[in-house]
């Protein structure tokens, strides 16, 4: 059931309950807190705040004062997120948690010795969530007083599971959708939407040296490339230089596929001497690449030409002209070379 439909089907359960009604106290409460659960994971869309709320409804339900979330992946366990003091956070393996882990299966004991409490002895239930068929997460509380948890507790926080894991699996797709309306299917690359949108966010700086650099970037003759090779090895030749392009910048630098057989680079903060030859890099290395039919563009290999307009701030549509000025002022030039256009003074 998805997190909405349940907390929807809630509500009407609730309505239908009677002040007479036979169903205990307790079950009421559990009942009416999984409700709420599921109404406020439906809201989340972060994994990491769907793991707070998992997490802070499990301490309620099973009246406990410590608690964590736990990630499981191919890499092994992580705490999302925590409630109180008696973790080691450095030791969740080797325990409990990689029993559950390891068997998907709920665990609960009194523990005189377990890697992840500081505080012992302790009682303890873990319970897997399972997202896929396989462990996802775990909801791990832990009562320092050592009182067991008891059948109900277990029963309560094996009903709030799953809904956990269909709220992450929401936000997963929510993820992945985000993802590729941001990403150019045929690259990897960010696409122009995501260019547009950074160029919004791009600081800029007061300090003297320092610059924003927006560079825009054209494979040089790439119709005649296309027309005498097919689409198949046009596509080829994109990726080919969009890798190249990306090996070429600094850890932290952008690289967009704007459309087409164009290409942009964002630098942000960058030394205007840096930013000349860090856009004359990824010519060089676009220059050296080989791809099936490049022999026969001319000048014997693939090219780009490069514009680059260098910018105290980033104001979207004058910066990308500018840009596009560097550019066409490249291409004019013979292709396969940089052009920078330096408008810091004019940006102030």
């Amino acid at each position: 059931i998805g997190v909405a439909a349940f907390a929807a089907a809630t509500r009407r359960r609730g309505e239908r309950v009677a002040p007479a009604s036979n169903v205990r106290a307790d079950d009421t409460e559990r009942f009416d807190a999984l409700a709420e659960a599921a109404r406020r994971m439906a809201s989340a869309l972060d994994q990491r705040e769907i793991a707070g709320i998992a997490l802070d409804h499990a301490l309620a339900m099973t009246h406990s004062r410590h608690g964590a979330y736990i990630e499981v992946d191919e890499l092994g366990l992580t705490a999302a997120a925590t409630t109180g003091d008696v973790f080691s956070l450095r030791s969740l393996t080797g325990g409990l948690l990689s029993r559950v882990a390891d068997t998907g299966q709920v665990a609960r004991r009194v523990a005189h010795d377990e890697p992840a409490i500081t505080s012992l002895p302790a009682a303890l239930i873990a319970a897997p969530v399972i997202g896929g068929g396989k462990v996802i997460g775990i909801l791990f509380l832990v009562r320092a007083d050592s009182t067991p948890f008891s059948d109900d507790d277990e029963a309560a926080i094996a009903r709030l599971t799953p809904i956990v894991a269909s709220a992450l699996a929401a936000a997963s797709r929510h993820d992945t959708a985000t993802t590729l309306s941001r990403t150019d299917a045929l690259t990897g690359l960010a696409n122009r939407r995501t260019l547009d949108e950074d160029l919004a966010d791009v600081r800029a700086f007061a300090s003297p040296g320092r610059c924003n650099a927006i560079a825009m970037i054209d494979v040089d003759h790439f119709k005649l490339f296309n027309d005498r090779e097919g689409h198949a090895a046009g596509d080829e030749a994109l990726r080919a230089v969009a890798r190249a392009i990306a090996s070429a910048v600094r850890p932290g630098d952008r690289v967009y596929r704007y459309g087409g057989e164009e290409f942009a680079m964002l630098l942000d903060d960058i030394d205007p001497l840096e930013a000349e030859l860090v856009a004359e890099r990824a010519r060089e290395i676009v220059e050296a690449t080989r791809v099936a039919g490049s022999e026969q563009q001319p000048g014997g290999a693939l090219t780009v030409s490069i514009g680059v307009v260098l910018v105290n701030g980033a104001e979207p549509h004058p910066s990308m002209l500018l840009a596009d000025r560097a550019l066409y002022e490249a291409k004019s030039a013979g292709r396969n070379r940089v052009v920078l256009i330096d408008a810091t003074n004019a940006t102030h």
